[in-house]
């Protein structure tokens, strides 16, 4: 195998040098070896240079297959977990303008976010993860404000985690991971939250129904750690089933039903970091003055191509209510977006969404932070976005959030202005 991807190295670099119009269609075999990080930018030119002195007299340097199977050797000596790992992060530069109303000061500051992390494969069924962000602690933002006379910022891990997939249809994670749950709006789960725990996913086609996936989700959360010596740990859970289908050659539909069970958030002797800021949910001390137990649907409906646009124009709908209380404890989100995701230049998406969220409906310290006053409950809002491709993982955008409290007389105004870098 060694000697055979010798010979193909040395024959791809040689073909470089052939005729235009057939060197054209076998120099992205060279630029594959490279980006596989078989041979590096470097070591071709360096044998292109000594190719092309040697060309009009021997032809290859006798020792370029060598050198090149000494390459080999080095590129297997890597585990195979490096050597597979696949890298991505973000960027964004972000200008907010906050207009409260007659509620308090206006506000316009720069912020920053930075994201990169890898996944890799452990084993054929075991895959690792982990993200480096910006934002520090937060729960529901990795943003980063421009302040304090150039003070050092804090990194954070907001996941790390090993994935356990021994079938196709079955994956079991545990650590810090990616929003395990299907999820199309940011009502319940702000887009920055990780989840802490263990989750089984499991998913695929069920041919005595007549859709082309089904799905169900379940995992177990902790909140805080139990130091009362009891086992009144709080946590919640989470079942959720539901499915994926095509209605039509142009229409899609995509839904889910939730149960989410929460356990001793009731407990005062507990401290729920969650419940730090008041104007959310109603509160006993640190902890929530009831317990939780919410059930949710939510899904969209999608026109693959819709009209002239020939663009997909998506419906969303959420709706969201805690069985365990008895007012102030339901929400919902409507939405519609027509566009596609951001990829190359000249790519857009338009998203509208209002969302109605009463104090109690669900724990406050995940849903979107941005559409509310203080917490993620207690809120009514409106929010457009407008997302343009610049250039290939290049993203202007702009979000604009006008928000009322549902108790009290709060109001306020948000317009981000963005430039995201995906690399």
């Amino acid at each position: 195998m060694k000697r055979i991807l010798s010979l193909v190295l040395v024959s791809a670099i040689a073909l470089i040098y052939l005729p235009a119009a057939e060197a054209a269609a076998r120099d992205p075999l060279v630029q594959l070896l490279i980006k596989k990080g078989i041979i590096t930018e470097e070591e071709v030119r360096a044998i292109e240079g000594e190719i092309a002195g040697q060309k009009e007299k021997d032809g290859i340097p006798a020792d370029v297959e060598e050198r090149v199977a000494r390459l080999e050797e080095k590129e297997k000596a890597l585990p195979k977990m490096i050597k597979d790992a696949k890298w991505k992060g973000d960027f964004r530069l972000r200008n907010e303008l906050i207009v409260n109303g007659d509620q308090g000061t206006d506000e316009n500051r720069q912020r920053i976010r930075f994201r990169y992390g890898f996944v890799t494969k452990a084993t054929d069924q075991w895959e690792v993860g982990a993200r480096l962000v910006t934002g520090g602690n937060s729960i529901t933002s990795t943003n980063q404000t421009l302040e304090n006379s150039f003070q050092h910022i804090n990194i954070a891990f907001d996941e790390a985690y090993a994935k356990y997939s021994p079938t196709g249809w079955l994956d079991l994670t545990g650590g810090i991971m990616p929003n395990p749950l299907y999820t199309k709006d940011d009502l319940l789960w702000d887009s920055d939250v990780t989840f802490q725990g263990v989750a089984a996913n499991l998913k695929g086609r069920i041919y005595a129904l007549p859709f082309d996936e089904v799905f169900l989700n379940t995992g177990w959360f902790p909140l805080e750690s139990d130091d009362t010596g009891g086992t009144r740990t709080p946590s919640f859970a989470v079942v959720q089933a539901g499915i994926e289908t095509d209605l039509m050659d142009n229409l899609a539909f995509s839904g889910a039903a939730t149960y989410y069970p929460f356990f001793h958030v009731d407990n005062p002797i507990q401290t729920l970091t969650g419940l730090s800021v008041s104007g959310g949910n109603r509160v006993n001390g640190a902890a929530l003055l009831d317990e939780m137990r919410a059930v949710g649907i939510n899904g969209t409906l999608k026109i693959k191509e819709f009209a002239d646009f020939g663009l997909p124009l998506t419906f969303i709908g959420d709706y969201i209510v805690n069985t365990a209380s008895d007012d102030n404890d339901s929400g919902y989100l409507v939405g519609a977006k027509l566009g596609k995701k951001i990829k190359d230049k000249g790519d857009w998406e338009l998203y509208y969404n209002f969302r109605h969220l009463q104090p109690d409906a669900f724990y406050q310290a995940f849903p979107d932070a941005d559409a509310a006053i203080a917490t993620g409950t207690n809120t009514k809002a409106h929010e457009v976005i407008f997302d343009y491709g610049l250039a290939k993982n290049v993203i202007f955008g702009l979000d604009y959030y006008a928000i009322e409290s549902l108790t009290g007389s709060s109001d306020r105004q948000i317009l981000q202005t963005d430039i995201v870098a995906k690399f």
